[in-house]
């Protein structure tokens, strides 16, 4: 049997089939990738081989350090939820793929 793969390259991969195969509606699962790429997107790539390791609170104060003043409090918001809730979604659909219900 295979490993599993958690990475954030397999995460981008369960986002884009979710939406081609009408799992989340297009429009969902792109906002949900794009949010989790731009916080995801501050930690070294051998901090995102594994997403079920990622501390996204850390990840998320990061970002807002970051970029924080590019984007209002609301938004920012916005996107920290987006990023739970995929990602929460993808460990789902990794751990049991026939069973996953967003």
């Amino acid at each position: 049997m295979a490993d599993k793969d958690y990475s954030l390259e397999a995460f981008n991969h369960f986002l884009d089939h979710a939406a081609s195969k009408g799992l989340l509606k297009r429009n969902t699962a792109q906002s949900r990738k794009a949010s989790a790429n731009k916080i995801l997107g501050v930690l070294e790539p051998n901090e995102v081989e594994d997403l079920r390791t990622v501390d996204l609170e850390r990840a998320f104060e990061q970002f807002q350090n970051l970029h924080g003043m590019d984007y209002n409090p609301k938004t920012l918001q916005v996107y920290i939820s987006r990023t739970r809730t995929a990602v929460s979604d993808f460990e789902s659909f990794v751990d049991n793929p026939s069973s996953f219900k967003p």
